[in-house]
C-alpha cells in the first residue's frame, strides 16, 4: 500500500490503476465477509427467542411477564393459530420508545422535585416574613 500521495501522470498511470484495483478488491472482500457474518436475526421470533433477544439487548423479562404484557397490549406482537410472534424491528422500536418515555419521566420527576424545593423555600420565606 502506498503511504505517500503521488500525482498521477502518464508514466505512473498503470501503477495507480493496479493500486486502485487492489484496494477495490480488499474492500469487496471486507464487504463480502460482513454480509456472510450478518447476524441471523429471523424475520419473526417466538416467545423463547423474544426473551433471548430482549435479554441480549439488556431488557430482562420473564416468560410470564412477557405473556402479561401481550395480554395488556403493552408490547407489539402478532398472534397466529394461538401462537405469539414478535418482529425484531418492532421490538427495537418499542424498546427505543420505552427508553425515551423513561427519560421523559425522569426529567419530569426532576422538575417536580425542583418545584417542590422552590415551593418549600417560598413557604419558609412567607412564614419568616409573617413572623417579622
Amino acid at each position: 500500500m502506498k503511504t505517500e500521495k503521488e500525482k498521477t501522470s502518464y508514466n505512473t498511470l498503470p501503477e495507480q490503476i493496479d493500486y486502485l484495483i487492489q484496494e477495490i478488491s480488499e474492500i469487496k472482500n471486507i464487504l463480502n465477509s460482513c454480509i456472510e457474518k450478518k447476524d441471523n436475526i429471523p424475520k419473526y421470533l417466538n416467545i423463547e427467542e423474544t426473551i433471548e433477544y430482549l435479554h441480549g439487548v439488556g431488557f430482562s423479562i420473564s416468560k410470564s411477564k412477557l405473556y402479561k404484557m401481550t395480554a395488556e397490549c403493552k408490547i407489539p406482537y402478532h398472534k397466529l393459530c394461538n401462537r405469539l410472534y414478535f418482529y425484531p424491528y418492532e421490538l427495537q422500536k418499542w424498546l427505543e420508545n420505552q427508553i425515551e418515555a423513561r427519560n421523559d419521566m425522569n426529567t419530569l420527576s426532576i422538575g417536580r422535585e425542583f418545584l417542590k424545593h422552590i415551593n418549600c423555600k417560598n413557604n419558609n420565606y412567607d412564614r419568616n416574613k409573617k413572623d417579622i
